[in-house]
């Protein structure tokens, strides 16, 4: 293959430095893929991981900033914040699970279709798996997002029974100012946190020297914390989250504003309540259980600024609401000479959809219809799920998982029902201390959106040769649509050493995902109206049908490298990432396949007080990748500096540059410029 001599520099490089190698690291980074605690140096998975230190150093507007250096991870949609999605490895939209304290965020929207309604400032920490894990979380066979908000107990000071921090900070390619507090006080059983955000931006600056018109945004969030433990068996969180913005993008905020892109006045508002509950007793190792009970509400609305033609009042709606919970078990126990950890669960979730448009096409005005992108339907999903992990004193390590996913859908006067098994299974052997091999395998599913299911009805209308001249796009709903189901496998290996007296980690793997019956749209006929009566005088409307479908098969494979070294005060990091994909009915690549990035970052601490650091992300060209000339983005390199200085325990300023070079550039489509160079610069008090 293309990237067998990658693999093999990647793999000799990595070998030489374990040759080198003598102890085994005490670096210990806590995760919970597996639904339970581990290092993750123990897990077969891909896990970029992040806390509240990057997060402090970073100053990140979005998740965007912080993920920009991970491999196979990227965000698609251009610059402006409600045009962002997260893609992993190659694959976004509902093929990634997210949640938000082990809340479900299934919040889809074609072109807005981000579901990261929480500032940064309130994560503590947050932790993307890269590839499949269905037979734990259900539906999305490309990754899962897991992120947390702070809890009382990461701020509150226990010697005076109260903490907290304030922020402030300022970034200059949109002039966004964003400030912030996180307030927590309590006792050893009652503690309670409240935080706020707030962030003003203007349009933001491209490195073209253009301003994307409408990107300019006013964003405020509220975090609620209670926490009571009664004894410390027992643990019972309720958490609140509210997330509000305010745009005037264009209708779709991936393209630039144009005639065919109406400007809006647009409207997210997101709420979440989470009710969590903990039972651990002591000296009961079969017994540790979490329960979490979950509703979201997510409301975009849209009015449209036209002065008149058909977008004249126009005003459309899209709510989706989703209530639901999750209980898992974990069970240590000693079993065919091996510690057995097991885990068992069951989830159910329910979405509720409503949409609302103030027309019925895009040339009638003034009659009420439901919102034809985002049709009402509702959607219910039960699971239940088992994985043991046996660990042998000799290395060897080997799990087993099974899930089982049922759901159905409701729209349309149609009804959907399908059930899914995922199956799990892995092995791990630590060759010698420090250093280990393992291969995995797991059957992974998507389940179709209610959009991609049951839209009908107008998706755009243009004017193309001007009055007399109509074209429209037209959904067509396909109730017949399957899950994509895909069989995924890795190999790889990693290493944690000590090397000349510094902690050595590295991880790298190879990985292809078989699927089948992948999402994808089509024109599949079309329509002539020869006497049309449209809003600039009579003509010929030409419509053109879209429909959702099921390629055959696809394939996507790949390899990621993540290097780390820290020594003293200094550390340097490195990934790589590579990927290709195809259909293999047609032969013809996938065009969310992104180009080979590899990524450098190094930096250095003074007297245990400022830290300087660099980075540089070199990305290829895409020409190669994908199939569709819109999306063949040129290959580019930019920079950043960044800088931390702790004038005492309370106080520490950050600085730092990105784009420091001012490039004009693309990632994942040629009609959205980036951003330019951003200077940023912060203060974070805690007390």
């Amino acid at each position: 293959m293309k990237y067998q001599q990658t693999i093999s520099l990647l793999i000799g490089c990595t070998v030489c430095a374990a040759a080198q190698t003598t102890d085994q690291t005490e670096t210990t980074n806590i995760v919970t893929a597996n639904r339970f605690e581990q290092e993750k140096k123990e897990l077969n998975s891909a896990i970029s991981l992040f806390q509240a230190d990057s997060i402090m150093q970073r100053l990140p507007q979005s998740l965007d900033d912080l993920l920009r250096g991970e491999p196979n991870i990227e965000f698609s949609g251009g610059p402006r914040l409600t045009g962002q999605q997260l893609e992993i490895r190659g694959q976004g939209g509902n093929a990634i699970t997210v949640r938000i304290d082990g809340a479900r965020q299934n919040f889809v929207s074609g072109h807005a279709g981000q579901r990261f309604f929480v500032d940064p400032l309130f994560l503590n920490s947050g932790e993307i798996i890269r590839g499949a894990k269905s037979h734990l979380y259900g539906s999305g066979a490309a990754g899962v997002v897991n992120l947390r908000t702070y809890n009382p107990s990461d701020l509150i000071n226990p010697e005076t029974g109260f903490g907290g921090k304030l922020q402030a900070g300022f970034q200059g390619v949109n002039d966004e100012l964003s400030t912030s507090g996180l307030f927590a006080a309590g006792t050893d059983k009652y503690q309670a946190l409240f935080g706020y955000v707030r962030r003003d931006s203007n349009d933001i600056r491209l490195g073209n020297g253009l301003r994307s018109e409408g990107s300019a945004s006013q964003r405020q969030s509220g975090l609620l914390k209670l926490s009571l433990t009664p004894t410390e068996d027992h643990e019972l969180i309720f958490g609140y989250n509210y997330y509000e913005s305010k745009d005037t993008n264009g209708a779709n905020p991936q393209a630039d504003a144009s005639l065919s892109n109406a400007l809006v006045d647009r409207n997210i508002d997101f709420h979440q309540a989470t009710l969590g509950y903990k039972f651990n007793p002591e000296h009961v190792d079969w017994l540790d259980l979490g329960t979490s009970l979950y509703y979201n509400r997510t409301t975009q609305e849209r009015r449209y600024n036209a002065a008149s033609g058909s977008n004249f009042g126009r005003v459309n709606e899209h709510v989706i609401e989703t209530l639901g919970i999750d209980i898992v078990n974990k069970s240590i126990f000693d079993a065919f000479g091996a510690e057995n950890t097991l885990i068992s669960g069951f989830e159910y979730f329910q979405d509720k959809q409503v949409g609302k448009e103030s027309r019925a096409d895009f040339n009638t005005n003034g009659i009420p219809g439901t919102s034809s992108g985002r049709p009402n339907a509702d959607a219910d999903s039960a699971a239940f799920y088992l994985e043991n992990n046996m660990n042998w004193d000799n290395g060897f390590t080997f799990t087993t998982g099974l899930r089982y996913d049922n759901y159905s859908t409701t729209g349309r006067n149609s009804d959907q029902s399908d059930g899914q098994f995922s199956p799990h299974i892995g092995v791990r052997y630590e060759v010698t201390d420090g250093f280990a091999i393992y291969a995995d395998y797991s059957r992974a599913f998507t389940a179709p959106t209610l959009n991609e299911i049951y839209q009908e009805g107008s998706h755009f209308g243009v004017v193309p040769g001007g009055p007399g001249s109509y074209f429209e796009e037209v959904f067509v709903s396909n109730s017949d649509l399957k899950s994509q189901t895909s069989d995924n496998f890795e190999i790889g290996f990693d290493i944690n050493k000590e090397i000349h007296g510094g902690e050595f980690s590295s991880k790298i793997s190879w990985f292809q995902q078989n699927g089948e019956d992948t999402f994808d749209t089509q024109i599949i006929g079309g329509n002539t109206v020869p006497s049309y009566v449209g809003f600039m005088g009579p003509g010929t409307l030409n419509q053109a049908f879209r429909q959702s479908f099921n390629r055959d098969e696809t394939t996507i494979m790949g390899v990621e490298a993540d290097l780390n070294y820290s020594k003293d005060n200094w550390y340097a990091r490195m990934t790589y990432s590579y990927l290709e994909g195809e259909d293999d009915s047609t032969g013809e690549n996938l065009n969310t396949i992104p180009g080979n990035k590899l990524y450098f970052e190094t930096g250095y601490t003074y007297s245990d007080k400022l830290t300087i650091g660099v980075n540089a992300l070199f990305a290829a060209s895409r020409e190669g990748k994908v199939n569709e000339d819109s999306v063949k983005t040129s290959a580019y390199d930019i920079y950043g500096l960044f800088a931390t200085y702790d004038y005492n325990d309370s106080l520490s300023l950050t600085a730092g540059v990105n784009n420091l070079l001012d490039q004009s550039y693309e990632r994942t489509n040629t009609s959205n410029t980036e951003a330019g160079r951003n200077i940023y610069v912060g203060a974070t008090y805690k007390f």
